[in-house]
Formats: structure tokens, C-alpha cells, sequence
């Protein structure tokens, strides 16, 4: 046993470790062979340790606890901040009881309850809030992706507590494919109209793949180019997951297609149709290689064209336009001379017929119509 040597008046230091600070002085001098001082905790719970030393003495030592308040809140925290949008990966949130000062609760056995919300469900894969008991403090839940990403949002209460949230994102796997769209689905074919082309890369889940970086090579065939009028297959870097392209019609209605492929992605396509431009004005002149100047012999002839113009005065090759030309003057239309108006439909946005002169010097005058056409 121990004995308080009662006429001791040594020196004691005493020294404080852990969750406790020494309220006023640390070396004491003894009386009736003790020494006293107060120790305090910090707001850390925990072991506070005390050592006592004095000369050639053995030193002592004692220990105490501190412990946690009241649980006044609640700390929720994930175990990783994202997950891939596959369905399958789980994530554990944990929430944590904790007093004024931020100690573990462990006394707290109150059941925490989790709400979910977003692109994501418990691991059973249910949605509906989830009352889980409370274990020295800490509650744990395990959160399971769907195939969509997006954010996924967990948040905890208790009675007494304010509630806590935390959120995850859901991100999209590896890119396996392309959604390939244009900007419009029909062009005019005037050899100037554009559109774009861009291609996106999902995931198996049809979930953008934002990282994918590489080139995406474009090939086009049909009634349509690329930008500059070429048609050799070109490669597009993709930024953000995506790779965008302009073509342009030609002077032929018809469909386009353009086609995508890129490193480890399915490809795929998307039809554009090059619809007939519109014809405004209708222009007429003697046809390349003829003579507006006829011998007045009843049978010489030259060649009258008339080519159809959209507003940009690009000509309209597409369509079948009728042309009606009538004559006066010296002359008449093909082999008999007839004077009668004539009806051609247009070939390639051109309409061509014979003019032949009579047996009388003159003017022969030539023109032509069709329909709303200026």
C-alpha cells in the first residue's frame, strides 16, 4: 500500500496531456504532503493523462475521460463523391452524431433517417426514406447509381437535429457510340445552304461521355459537301465529347448522308434531304456557240435558252419547270416555223428551243414565261 508521508513538503511538477489543460500553475509546492491543481477539459472529448515528478521521486500518473455532449447535429459524408452511372456502383454515406464542440455522440442511439434524391436509389434499389439505427453515433446507408447521370443527393435527420445533406455526382461510363444530329433535317439545293453536323459520344447507357477527347472522322456521300466543296473523309477533334462539322448542299435535290466513326465507338449516320430551290426569275438569252444574227433564208436557226435563277441568282437546277415561248417578228419555232407558243419543261434549270427565220428581213423577238417566274 501507499502511505502520505504527512511532514513532506517537496516541490511537485505536474504535467497535462490529451483533453485537458492545468488551470492555473503546474509546480506545487506540497502541504501535510500533498499538492493539488485543477485540470479542465478542452472541448475535444478523450483521455487526459496527468504526470506528477518531484526530484529523485518515482513519478505518478492518472488518467480521466471526457466525454461527448448532447448530439446537437449531424456530419454526413460520402465515401467517394462520384460513381458511374452503370446501375451497379455503390457508394456508403455515413452520418455522424455530433455535440456543440463537434465530438462523436457516442451515447446517441436515436435512429437517423436518409432521404435520396436524383440519379441514384438505396442499394435495394428502392427510393423511399430509410430509418437506420444508430451505433455509438454513426449511422451508415448504401447508396446504388442508376444508368442515368446526374447528381444524387442524400439527406439525414433526427429528432432534435437539423438536417444535413451531401451530394454525389453519377458520371457516364466509357463511350461506346455516337447520337449524331444536324441542325436541320433539310437543305436547300442551291450550292450555298449549310448545316451542322455534330456528333456526340454516350456511354452504353446513352449518358454523354464529356471526357472523350479523340477525333471523330466524317464521311459524306450524296447530294451534298463539306463546307470548303470537298467530300474526302475528314477528321473533327472532339471537345467535351463532341465534334461538330458544316456542309453545304450542291446544285442537285436528292439525300445526303453522314456518316461518324471514331477509335473504339460504334458508328453511325444521319440522312439529310437537299430539297429543290426555288425559282424566281427566268432568263433568256442566245445559247453559247449561237448567233443572234440569222440569214433571213427560211432556214437558218439558232438557239434560244432560257435558265431559271433562286434569289441569290444561284440557278436552279433542280426541278421540272414548263417555260412558254412565243415569238414575233421574222421568224418562227423549230423545223415548220409555227408561230404558236411553245411549252418546254426544263432540264438541270435550262430550257432550250429552235428559232428559225423566215424568208423576210426583220427583227424576230422571243420570250418567255413561267408561271409566277419574273
Amino acid at each position: 500500500g501507499t502511505t502520505t508521508i504527512l511532514n513532506a513538503n517537496n516541490t511537485i511538477t505536474f504535467n497535462v496531456s490529451g483533453a485537458g489543460v492545468i488551470l492555473g500553475k503546474k509546480v506545487v509546492d506540497a502541504v501535510s504532503g500533498q499538492a493539488t491543481v485543477r485540470v479542465v477539459s478542452t472541448k475535444q472529448a478523450g483521455t487526459i493523462t496527468v504526470v506528477c515528478t518531484s526530484g529523485g521521486l518515482f513519478s505518478g500518473t492518472t488518467q480521466m475521460m471526457t466525454v461527448a455532449g448532447p448530439a446537437t447535429k449531424i456530419k454526413v459524408e460520402s465515401s467517394k463523391l462520384e460513381v458511374t452511372a452503370d446501375g451497379n456502383t455503390t457508394v456508403d454515406i455515413t452520418a455522424t452524431m455530433l455535440d456543440v464542440n463537434n465530438n462523436v455522440a457516442v451515447q446517441s442511439g436515436e435512429p437517423i433517417t436518409f432521404s435520396i434524391v436524383g440519379a441514384g436509389t438505396w442499394d435495394d434499389g428502392s427510393v423511399f426514406p430509410s430509418s437506420i439505427p444508430c451505433l455509438s453515433g454513426i449511422s451508415t446507408i448504401k447508396v446504388k447509381s442508376t444508368t442515368t447521370a446526374g447528381p444524387i443527393t442524400i439527406s439525414c435527420w433526427t429528432n432534435g437535429v437539423s438536417t444535413q445533406s451531401v451530394t454525389i455526382q453519377a458520371v457516364a461510363g466509357l463511350g461506346t457510340k455516337f447520337k449524331v444530329e444536324s441542325s436541320k433535317l433539310e437543305v436547300t439545293s442551291d450550292g450555298n445552304s449549310t448545316l451542322d453536323i455534330t456528333a456526340q459520344v454516350l456511354d452504353v447507357n446513352n449518358n454523354p461521355v464529356t471526357s472523350y477527347s479523340g477525333n471523330v472522322t466524317y464521311s459524306i456521300t450524296g447530294k451534298g459537301t463539306w463546307d470548303d466543296g470537298s467530300v474526302f473523309p475528314r477528321s473533327v477533334p472532339c471537345f467535351s465529347g463532341i465534334a461538330t462539322i458544316r456542309i453545304k448542299s450542291i446544285l442537285l435535290s436528292g439525300q445526303m448522308t453522314v456518316s461518324c466513326i471514331g477509335s473504339g465507338l460504334s458508328g453511325t449516320s444521319i440522312n439529310i434531304t437537299a430539297t429543290p430551290a426555288t425559282a424566281v426569275r427566268v432568263g433568256l438569252s442566245i445559247a453559247a456557240g449561237q448567233s443572234n444574227q440569222i440569214l433571213a433564208d427560211g432556214s437558218s436557226s439558232t438557239i434560244v435558252t432560257a435558265t431559271l435563277y433562286d434569289g441569290s441568282n444561284q440557278v436552279v437546277q433542280s426541278g421540272n419547270n414548263v417555260i412558254t415561248f412565243t415569238i414575233s417578228g421574222a421568224g418562227g419555232f423549230g423545223e415548220d416555223g409555227s408561230t404558236e407558243p411553245r411549252n418546254v419543261i426544263t432540264n438541270n434549270g435550262v430550257a432550250t428551243i429552235k428559232v428559225k427565220s423566215g424568208r423576210v428581213s426583220g427583227t424576230i423577238t422571243v420570250s418567255c414565261s413561267g408561271g409566277t417566274l419574273t
